[in-house]
């Protein structure tokens, strides 16, 4: 009879082992500890994932403890164990290894009533009381140490719980931090349930009767709430308070310098001006947020006084831009308030040059020709034109190499606007008026020698066919009693042919940006322009051959990038045949008139 009883006693042991087995497993696959999963609502990947977990409670709460790499892992009450959570990197975290209640209804499923939260039986061990309870459609779990009589002890359970501060200054995409710290009289068990407003259910964050400790993820135009349970034999969970924290942008504005071109081996100053400021700044920080330091380098990376700025330094030439960013962080809690962005191009600067003509500019000229080049190369003739200027300091690069001569000259220059030459012209003859004001190449091409004007308004030579007007042999003449833009290439025979477009107002260089490609003319003939001459943008080489005149040239809108070092992205040529195929009625003779005294006999 022992022997059965001692039998069916090593049966029931057995079998109770296996239900504790069953229950363990059940806490560490479904139950992610006291500390809850953020965004893992079955916990499922909790042990693995370290990094959706929050942090423990900071040293200081009673109790037992285990270090888990930087964090010690509490044991708040006696039915609870802890071992840190395994394969994964510091900092670890803490899981719940004790016999406590499993969850059978993960945090956050929608419960009715306490039966639906929990609906099997809860095993607990001794003078445990195990119970589970639907708080704001959250379910709760709930263990503590009973007072023998189903209760959690005498007194009428209290707390606090503060959030300081309550609004944190930060902006996207940073993140703020509020403290919160909570106690609690007259219970043995606390929990610290966090909500944020767009969320529907609250999540369990801390457990302990009281405790400190920094909530790291506060972000812009959010409230987190936080609220402090605990448990009652009666009433169940009770909220014995709650704080909340915002997280609130700090305006200011910051404006960055506008985009920088800087030269290899140079290191140019980049100051930000911060106006409109709420708080006081703490400091500014520099980074370079695309692309690396093989291209530039920054130093500082931050400034902590006015005026707020760092040095730029460019280390080597790419085609590949980089962009440097200014964030001004202030005072209370070192947060972002502004930032913003200047974008940095690290080339050779771009620059022009002539060949064999004579140039002059009416106030000062000046190129950043490089080292081992010349602003005005020899012709076939073998010289270079005269340069000349009429005020200010010349600048020709470093090794100032003006040409093989260097002759520049300090001198005045007058030149004859459009109406000089309509006159002129309708001395003469009178113009054709143009049939189209979009004028395609073929409109253009079918033009025999003579003279055009185009009446009252713009005219536009566009892209089409072959993208060239080849005016061939021809001599022709063209007014534009307005502006005129190109955006065909234009040819003529170099030893026979001309062509003159003079212009009342701008000529501007548009649609593609004119590029015949390799050491080919974009442009052949006479430019004259009553204002402005501008090239247009593009990372393509313009070659003008001719004689170009107008009050001011734009020629920024060039670039090169790292081709800028041994090539100008602009070059003018020089076409003397032009003066030997101009048409008689643009010859002007010149007379000298002088009074000579009679010879006496």
């Amino acid at each position: 009879m022992k022997k059965k009883i001692f039998a069916v006693f090593l049966i029931f042991f057995f079998l109770s082992l296996l239900s504790l087995f069953f229950l363990k497993g059940e806490v560490l696959a479904g139950y992610c500890g006291l500390y809850g999963c953020e965004d893992d609502e079955d916990c499922t990947n909790c042990e693995q994932d370290c990094g959706e977990c929050p942090l423990p409670p900071p040293p200081g709460t009673d109790g037992d403890w285990e270090w888990c790499g930087e964090h010690r892992c509490p044991n708040l009450v006696d039915w609870v164990e802890y071992e840190c959570y395994p394969n994964c990197d510091e900092p670890q975290y803490c899981r719940d290894i004790g016999s406590g209640c499993p969850d059978d209804v993960p945090p956050g499923v929608e419960c009715l009533n306490d039966a639906d939260c929990f609906p099997n039986n809860c095993f607990c061990y001794g003078d445990i009381l195990c119970e589970m309870h639907c708080i704001n459609n959250a379910c709760l779990s709930v263990c503590g140490p009973s007072d023998g009589n189903g209760g959690p002890g005498p007194g009428e359970p209290s707390g606090t719980i503060t959030c300081v501060p309550e609004t944190v200054p930060v902006c996207d995409p940073d993140t703020g931090t509020t403290n919160v710290t909570w106690s609690t009289q007259n219970t043995d068990y606390a929990e610290v349930w966090r909500q944020r407003d767009d969320q529907a259910n609250q999540v369990l964050w801390r457990t302990g009767l009281l405790g400190s400790n920094n909530f790291n993820s506060i972000v812009q135009d959010h409230t987190w709430t936080f609220r402090l349970y605990t448990y009652d034999n009666i009433d169940g969970m009770v909220l014995l308070d709650h704080c909340s924290a915002l997280g609130l942008c700090v305006d200011c504005t910051v404006v960055c310098p506008p985009t920088m071109n800087i030269p290899p081996g140079d290191t140019r100053p980049f100051t930000v001006q911060i106006t409109d400021l709420d708080g006081t700044i703490r400091r500014v920080n520099f980074a370079i947020v695309e692309g690396d330091t093989s291209v530039i380098t920054i130093n500082p990376t931050y400034d902590e006084t006015e005026p707020y700025s760092t040095n730029v330094t460019a280390v080597a030439a790419s085609d590949d831009p980089r962009t440097v960013r200014a964030r001004v962080r202030v005072n209370p809690g070192n947060v972002m308030a502004c930032a913003c962005t200047t974008t940095v191009n690290v080339n050779f600067p771009t620059w022009f040059q002539t060949q064999e003509a004579d140039v002059h500019a009416q106030a000062n000229i000046s190129s950043e020709v490089p080292s081992g080049q010349v602003f005005c190369l020899d012709g076939d003739g073998n010289r270079p034109g005269v340069v000349s200027y009429g005020g200010g300091s010349p600048y020709f690069g470093e090794e100032n190499n003006i040409s093989s001569t260097d002759w520049l000259v300090n001198t005045s220059f007058s030149r004859k606007p459009y109406g000089y030459f309509e006159d002129l012209i309708n001395r003469h003859v009178t113009p054709t008026e143009l049939s189209c004001d979009v004028c395609s190449v073929a409109d253009m091409e079918v033009l025999g020698s003579g003279f055009y004007k185009r009446t009252g308004g713009a005219l536009r030579i566009i892209n089409t066919d072959d993208g060239v007007v080849n005016f061939v042999d021809k001599k022709i003449v063209i007014l534009v009693d307005g502006s005129l833009t190109l955006e065909a290439n234009v040819d003529i025979a170099d030893d026979s042919g001309f062509v003159a477009f003079i212009v009342r107002q701008d000529i501007n260089i548009g649609g593609f940006s004119l590029t015949q490609g390799g050491d080919d003319p974009d442009l052949e003939g006479v430019f004259l322009a009553n204002n402005n001459f501008d090239l247009g943008s593009s990372n393509n080489r313009f070659i003008g051959k001719g004689i170009f005149f107008a009050d001011s040239f734009n020629m920024s809108g060039r670039d090169l990038g790292v081709g800028n070092e041994g090539t100008p992205a602009i070059q003018f040529i020089y076409n003397p045949s032009l003066w030997f195929n101009a048409p008689k009625e643009l010859l002007v003779p010149s007379y000298t008139w002088e009074e000579l005294t009679p010879e006496s006999e």
